[in-house]
């Protein structure tokens, strides 16, 4: 984020599942820390409207960084950071007079509900302007980041509604009266009032396309219609503006991926699988020995097979869109997630797939899986909140929850168990946790040092009695065994993130999913 004066730009470093707060000067090379590396995520961060402090929320597993957020202030120049206030979801944004800040929280109650509190620049004398009940959100949200309106009256926020779509809403700081600004975004991130009112910028990412990055995008107020900042392949992750409205400073984004055959047994052993733009991105699942991978090689995810060293490419689907693959035993039956025109949801396909039709119309999942003996779907999707685990049969039928706050659930060997990332409530670390086939309570739980957006992998060795997943650090695949007394790193890359773990149906050995994001600050300015 650049400083109101034009003076200097915040940013997190991130590495091996650290992170820290840096600052420079924007038109010098040299880059200052100002908070050491810690295992922690960055929740956002903010300059005061004077340029003199570095406001930033973290999310962690010990006491002092819990896991519900703590808002913490540096001097730019360095020294102790003040802790502010706790439970924070979002950066903060400052009333105009720079007496008042104003966050995004999850409210504790764990129904889901969340709200825009407004707070003394020192944490105190808390406020609630709304809260919002399921299915519409304002909190948890990666990137997210409200803003005040210059003549003090209301904060603009994105609000999305579970499993839909995203817009963009003012609310008026005294009465929590909404007035919808922009409507019908797949995603909406950041907002940053222009300081002369004429606007608000906000990243999105409109139509619900995959292929569409998110862009920058600006709300005149004069009743002008929306226009778009940024076009390039870059996905902006935020916004912010110098008091002069001449500078914007945002975080772009290019993701690289590929797919990696390793040697569970030895490995050192990694070979990259030759591989197209975006291969894995949205999945992989074997299909008898050959390999199914959602590839993005036209644009939006379509599925396509080859053969398991990368060769002899078919494309299987080209309608709408299909992603997260899962397949039968016998290979007979695909299942992904995807839209075919107006229709989104689970979908039945042949092998070669064609023949599609719809087992369930559900909200965009996560992951996918089958059941070894074919008969139920399991994915993720997201209720109340939370990463939740659900099951439909694979005929079709209305959807049931499984497990709720467990994400990326992988289905054991035997089809008895499901294990994933579980949290009991928005505001709770996330594990690494076992559950029976049919829900219930954990039969095993590990606390280690996972995400705090819960993003990451998980899959089972091939006995049952251990998981292979991915922690905070992201970049490499660890072991540990049902009876705890074993973690082992399993890979030895030292860049770039899991997306996605897929164990070979024949033998020792993972196929693993990578991307490597290149990030850099853009300053956008004639805009």
């Amino acid at each position: 984020v650049v400083s109101p004066d034009g003076t200097y730009v915040a940013f997190v470093r991130s590495f091996g599942g650290q992170q820290g707060l840096w600052v420079r000067q924007i038109d010098q090379p040299g880059a200052v820390q100002l908070v050491a590396d810690r295992p922690v995520a960055y929740w956002g961060t903010s300059f005061s409207p004077d340029s003199r402090f570095v406001y930033f929320g973290v999310k962690g597993t010990s006491a002092d960084d819990a896991p519900g957020g703590v808002l913490s202030a540096v001097p730019v120049l360095g020294g102790l950071p003040r802790r502010i206030l706790s439970g924070i979801d979002s950066a903060v944004t400052f009333s105009p007079d720079g007496r008042q800040l104003a966050f995004l929280r999850v409210e504790s109650a764990g129904d889901g509900g969340s709200s825009l509190v407004v707070a003394g620049v020192d944490g105190t004398n808390l406020r609630t302007v709304t809260t919002l009940r399921p299915p519409d959100l304002l909190a948890p949200g990666f990137f997210a980041a409200p803003s005040w309106s210059p003549d003090g009256r209301s904060v603009v926020s994105a609000v999305r509604t579970e499993g839909s779509t995203s817009r963009l809403v003012a609310f008026d700081v005294v009465t929590g009266a909404q007035t919808v600004l922009e409507d019908g975004f797949a995603t909406i991130g950041t907002a940053a009032w222009l300081p002369d009112g004429s606007g608000v910028l906000f990243t999105g990412r409109r139509p619900l396309a995959w292929s569409t990055a998110l862009r920058i995008w600006i709300h005149p107020t004069d009743g002008t219609a929306l226009r778009a900042v940024t076009a390039d392949p870059n996905a902006y992750r935020n916004v912010s503006v110098t008091s002069d409205g001449a500078v914007i400073v945002s975080v772009g984004t290019d993701s690289l991926t590929s797919l990696w055959a390793v040697d569970d047994e030895a490995p050192a052993r990694q070979v990259r699988v030759p591989w197209a733009r975006g291969d894995g991105m949205g999945g992989t699942a074997w299909l008898g020995d050959r390999l199914v991978l959602a590839s993005f090689v036209g644009g939006d995810p379509q599925l396509w097979t080859m053969a398991s060293d990368g060769t002899d490419r078919r494309q299987l689907t080209s309608e709408g869109w299909s992603a997260w693959p899962a397949a039968s035993r016998d290979g007979r039956v695909l299942v992904c997630y995807g839209v075919r025109g107006a229709e989104a949801g689970l979908w039945r396909l042949d092998p070669d797939g064609g023949n599609a039709r719809l087992v369930a119309a559900v909200p965009p999942v996560a992951s996918l899986a089958l059941t070894p003996d074919d008969q139920w779907i399991i994915y993720t999707a997201e209720l109340d909140g939370l990463g939740t685990t659900f099951r439909v049969r694979l005929g079709g039928g209305i959807p049931e929850v499984l497990v709720r706050g467990l994400a990326d659930a992988a289905v054991s060997p035997d089809g008895q168990r499901v294990a994933g990332f579980w949290r009991s409530a928005p505001t709770d670390p996330h594990t690494l946790a076992v559950f029976p086939i049919e829900g219930g309570d954990p039969e095993w739980v590990y606390a280690g040092a996972f995400a705090a957006s819960g993003v990451g992998s998980v899959a089972w060795s091939a006995d049952g009695r251990a998981l292979l997943f991915t922690t905070a650090e992201r970049a490499n695949v660890f072991r540990v065994t049902l009876d705890g007394r074993a973690v082992a790193r399993v890979t030895t890359f030292d860049e770039g993130g899991i997306t996605g773990i897929l164990r070979r149906p024949d033998r020792n050995g993972l196929l693993v999913s990578r991307v490597l994001s290149i990030r850099d600050a853009f300053i956008i300015t004639g805009f």
